[in-house]
């Protein structure tokens, strides 16, 4: 497999830059940086609230949401130290992302969308109501994308939600599998995981239909990131990732081996970057290109 790098108990939803990988460690209660040329780590891992799952860089600062507590934690990404207390963002935050100076929060507990202002860390308005269980969020396209679950009896289907980031209102609800997860956009397409059928389906923003037919990918299809002409998906129960090209949604070469479950997966510094929860690690796949 790619080269990979123990960091610690459970890492989540990582990210990419200012210097590192940022690797929440869902049972340590810290964030790890990895050197992004190396791997190796760069110091102590930092200490943040309960339970961290997921990073965003924005501001000059990550972004770590801590769902044991309800709390985003605030780190300056130069200095590695945390700014001010834990943010509340209620109960059990679950992703985070940020564009065009905010950071958007996923709120699971409270079916509710969070934003916080990337410069003051304060709250921008109040939570917007999205659906039941969202549990991914991304920003492209000129719009906020979350993915709900709320599926609550069999034969319904979970949600891509468009939320406009200026009016603050859900424009757009669109039924797109049974268990989505994952999401990443870029200015043409919504890429959005289906755990349960194990495959892709590509949205357009501008109008919500569906962009050619589903596309399969491993067993129990979690992260997803875009990068490279690429669309790059992780699969928890086949520990290895699907690279799908962005133009014709065709798969590239054979799944790539990773760590045990990989559940979350980031792009930078010259690399795909997988964090494998089962077995504590993070293991880089070089790329080409963006």
């Amino acid at each position: 497999m790619p080269g990979a790098v123990a960091v610690g108990a459970y890492p989540g939803r990582l990210a990419v830059g200012a210097g590192a990988v940022w690797v929440p460690l869902f049972l340590d209660d810290a964030v790890a940086r990895l050197d992004p040329r190396t791997g190796k780590p760069l110091g102590a891992p930092i200490p943040v609230g309960r339970g961290p799952v997921s990073v965003a860089l924005a501001g000059g600062s990550a972004w770590v949401a801590n769902i044991g507590d309800g709390t985003v934690t605030r780190i300056d990404a130069r200095s590695g130290s945390t700014v001010g207390a834990p943010i509340p963002v209620g109960l059990e935050p679950t992703d985070v992302a940020a564009g065009d100076g905010v950071v958007w929060v996923t709120a699971y507990g409270t079916g509710r969308l969070v934003g916080l202002d990337a410069a003051t860390g304060q709250r921008l308005g109040p939570p917007i109501p999205v659906g039941l269980w969202p549990t991914s969020v991304t920003v492209g396209a000129g719009a906020v994308w979350v993915v709900t679950a709320e599926v609550v009896e069999e034969g319904t289907s979970g949600h891509l939600v468009l939320v406009d980031p200026t009016t603050r209102m859900v424009e757009r609800r669109i039924a797109v599998g049974l268990q989505p997860l994952g999401v990443a956009a870029d200015a043409r397409t919504v890429w959005v995981t289906d755990v349960f059928r194990d495959r892709v389906r590509r949205v357009n923003p501008a109008n919500g239909g569906f962009v050619g037919p589903p596309v399969p990918v491993g067993r129990d299809p979690q992260g997803i990131v875009l990068a490279a002409g690429s669309a790059w998906v992780t699969s928890a129960l086949g520990n290895s990732v699907s690279r799908i090209d962005l133009r014709t949604g065709q798969a590239i070469g054979a799944p790539i081996p990773v760590g045990r479950q990989p559940i979350a997966i980031a792009a930078g510094a010259g690399a795909v970057w997988v964090s494998a929860h089962r077995d504590g690690t993070v293991s880089r796949i070089p790329v080409a290109g963006p």
